[in-house]
């Protein structure tokens, strides 16, 4: 099975239906979208499927946005036994709303706020 991350306008797209988002509260401009970026993806030897990478703030949003300033780290673990685990770990400005998805329409299905004192979420989907 192949797992891709796309990057489109409302969010970010798995193949077979994974959709994630993010937004920053900034104090400039309140939320605005992150932008993805891969850091890398693998399959294990026992055929688990792991993709990571991070969002940071668009720097056309906010002047400390950039590639190299990462706000919350992505790890997506595509079990092979059918659980998908999508883990955000939060690392920069005070919240940070996630959102995923693992179905055919355009409603997330879970989302939560990363804050300075809760810096990790985690979704869980079964395929």
């Amino acid at each position: 099975m192949l797992w891709r991350i796309f990057v489109l306008a409302e969010g970010n797209s798995a193949d077979n239906d994974l959709r994630l988002g993010v937004m920053i509260d900034t104090v400039e401009k309140g939320l605005v979208d992150a932008v993805w970026r891969k850091g890398g993806e693998d399959v294990t030897a026992g055929g688990h499927r792991v993709i990571w990478g991070h969002f940071y703030a668009n720097p056309l949003d906010v002047n400390w946005g950039s590639t190299e300033n990462p706000d919350i780290f992505l790890k997506i673990w595509f079990d092979a036994g059918g659980r998908v685990d999508v883990n955000y770990f939060h690392v920069s400005v005070p919240d940070i709303e996630v959102y995923s998805a693992f179905s055919g329409n355009s409603v997330y299905d879970e989302k939560g706020t990363t804050t300075l004192d809760n810096r990790y979420i985690r979704h869980e989907f079964r395929y």
